[in-house]
């Protein structure tokens, strides 16, 4: 019995993780690095495992921080390329030719490390692999973009991935692009970013910045080719970690109540939230109730105002995202019901009691386990599925994983501590709202208080970190110009992802909605942190927009 919704690696990637031996390439440091294309015009190769023509290492700044992650790897249908890499106009591949063929970009960015240009393997495997076939095959091109991180150093020992770091590369990979379409195939008015996890965000922030002045500087300062737009026709985002300065209010209201972490293969025994972390929990928590009721948010649908009751688990809010799960939900048990190769066989009832077998596909081959009872929460009316509330099925199926604060950790111990802050430190704090929090709890963990809060009052008004923060939240930008939006979005999130909130994603797409933006929203069933969609539903959404 199979289950479909794919999944993809569920922790940070680090540099290598991306390509096998064959994308291995260290490219030379040079002064200044070309923004020709026709630099690389001899270097084309032929791929007969996917009919295509490749190119690698096309650095795509001229003054690159790290030149071995400030390139991408480029793939096209064997059709639009002559033998010398010119461009063959007659060529057609699919419904698409030379010229009209979309253009796919992705970055493998996640953990907001940073990502080497991924490479195509001739055995097939790889995480980006499947997408990157369906694309070739379907006449589209493919760019694997890579971008720096929050552990990349220059000679001098500098981190200078930090924030925006990785979306400024982005941005100049899509203007070294479009200097160079004359000599490239594809249509430059219809470029699709692609991103999971935290380049989810990357796609979403891809989306919603097109052509904004406030990354000038960064982009002249890697030689960026500054008279090119850095626009998208559409963004597919993933389980789209975004906002981080709201990102630990929101994990505690997510998972408030529960005070013990799950295991996991790194920690085994998972973690108890201490008596102080339980107290932070709650106190983050309800300030999430009131940060969302200060939003203004309604409902795209009936213009409804979302808002969140005092207890957290009930108002209008809740109830839409109680709806948005439901809706997941029921398109599972429907393709259950007409035994859809898209998901397990069994019956609905069975589904629900648990009486089936799951398997799930990873890299590291096929894992079975049985099926969870999940009648305490969810039902099947024969047409609709319905869920009693959140806190059951969070205890169900996704339970707590990460730490409190889950994003900004007490003693920087997150990945996200390593994105913020000044180029010459490695670590630091970045939820400036903290201090606040603390000081709420001082009298009763004066101890914690006198450890922790000191330096959490040290970011309160850091300019460098308003900045960066800024500059990496999307909902900067959402609402201020719908001339910086892309035409498209597609947000889809995991019903079995505990690395962040439900609502993340939610008030992303409710947001791009409420801004006027075309979004395709929805929950993906069973599916955890990753790739999670159906298989073949990427591919008709970009169909149908194009």
């Amino acid at each position: 019995m199979n289950q479909r919704p794919s999944n993809g690696p569920e922790g940070p990637k680090r540099a290598g993780d991306y390509s096998g031996p064959e994308a291995e390439r260290i490219i030379p440091k040079m002064n200044h690095y070309p923004m020709d294309i026709q630099h690389y015009a001899g270097h084309w190769k032929y791929f007969p495992e996917y009919n295509c023509r490749y190119l690698k290492g096309v650095v795509y700044c001229e003054t690159p921080k790290e030149q071995n992650l400030q390139n991408f790897n480029l793939f096209v249908p064997k059709a639009y390329l002559n033998e010398d890499g010119s461009v063959n106009l007659e060529g057609v591949c699919g419904r698409f030719t030379a010229e009209t063929a979309p253009i796919i970009m992705q970055s493998s960015v996640m953990g907001y490390s940073e990502a080497p240009a991924g490479m195509l393997r001739a055995d097939g495997r790889g995480p980006d692999q499947k997408l990157a076939t369906a694309f070739l095959a379907s006449g589209m091109i493919y760019c694997s973009v890579g971008v720096r991180g929050r552990q990349t150093q220059d000679a001098q020992g500098n981190y200078v991935g930090k924030a925006p770091a990785l979306l400024t590369d982005v941005k100049a990979a899509l203007r070294f692009y479009r200097h160079n379409k004359t000599h490239l195939p594809g249509n430059t008015d219809r470029i699709i970013f692609v991103g999971v996890s935290a380049g989810g965000n990357l796609a979403a922030l891809v989306g919603s910045t097109c052509d904004r002045a406030e990354f000038e500087p960064g982009l002249r300062e890697i030689g960026a080719v500054m008279d090119e737009s850095d626009a998208v026709y559409a963004s597919q985002c993933y389980c789209p970690i975004t906002a981080l300065s709201h990102a630990d209010m929101a994990y505690e209201w997510m998972f408030r109540g529960q005070y013990k972490t799950e295991g996991t293969p790194i920690d085994p025994a998972g973690k108890t939230l201490t008596a102080f972390q339980r107290r932070l929990s709650e106190e983050l928590a309800v300030r999430y109730i009131r940060y969302v009721n200060d939003l203004g948010l309604s409902d795209p649908a009936t213009g409804q105002a979302l808002t969140l009751g005092s207890d957290g688990r009930s108002g209008t809010f809740y109830d839409a995202l109680l709806r948005e799960l439901e809706a997941s939900a029921t398109k599972y048990l429907r393709l259950i019901r007409e035994n859809s190769p898209k998901v397990i066989s069994c019956t609905p009832a069975q589904y629900v009691s648990g009486d089936y077998t799951m398997v799930r596909h990873t890299p590291g081959g096929d894992q079975v386990s049985p099926g969870i009872d999940k009648s305490t929460w969810l039902s099947w009316d024969g047409e609709a599925a319905h869920i009693t509330g959140l806190s059951p099925m969070l205890l169900g199926v996704a339970k707590r994983m990460k730490n409190c604060p889950a994003f900004d950790s007490l003693d920087l111990q997150e990945f996200e501590n390593e994105e913020f802050g000044p180029s010459s430190q490695k670590l630091s704090h970045f939820n400036r709202m903290m201090a606040s929090v603390l000081e709420a709890l001082q009298n009763d963990f004066p101890e914690e208080s006198e450890k922790y809060l000191p330096t959490y009052r040290a970011i309160q008004d850091d300019p460098l970190l308003m900045e960066q923060e800024k500059l990496l939240n999307p909902h900067s930008f959402i609402g201020t110009g719908t001339e910086n939006l892309c035409s498209h979005f597609r947000i889809r999130a995991g019903s079995m992802d505990p690395h962040t909130s439900f609502s993340t994603a939610m008030l992303l797409a409710y947001n791009l909605k409420r801004a006027g933006a075309d979004v395709d929203f929805a929950f993906v069933w069973e599916a955890k942190h990753g790739v999670c969609d159906y298989e073949g539903e990427l591919m008709e959404w970009i169909q149908s927009i194009l």
